[in-house]
């Protein structure tokens, strides 16, 4: 084994690092948790549920239309936050967090699609 200029077995360097009054666990980091599955699985899926039911379910009102936007929301904000920790890419949370915010905008019926496509239009301009 061979660690920077000193070579011998593990059990030679774990001594000479020891004897000299060094602590191995001080310089070795552990690797982080990866985040779980569900952690992807959740958040999607209350967002998708947001905006079916902001679209199939016309009683609920403007009130409940806002409160599913609300709620789903919140869920693409905990899905961005899970995807920038796993893969720590800041572009693609918050293309999520747009996409999924535009998505719940047009089911709650705040804004139109044709008026979201002109103003997508205008803001690449």
């Amino acid at each position: 084994m061979r660690l920077g200029k000193v070579v011998g077995s593990p059990k030679e360097i774990r001594n000479l690092i020891e004897d000299s009054g060094l602590k191995i666990p001080d310089y070795l980091e552990k690797p982080e948790r990866q985040i779980g599955t569900i952690w992807f699985i959740v958040p999607p899926a209350i967002v998708l549920i947001a905006a079916t039911i902001s679209v199939l379910i016309p009683a609920i009102g403007p009130s409940g239309r806002v409160l599913a936007f609300v709620v789903g929301s919140g869920a693409s904000i905990w899905l961005s936050v899970n995807v920038h920790i796993r893969f720590k890419s800041a572009w693609a949370a918050s293309t999520i967090v747009i996409g999924a915010i535009a998505l719940l905008l047009v089911s709650a019926g705040l804004v139109a699609p044709l008026d979201m496509l002109k103003q997508l239009r205008e803001i690449r301009k």
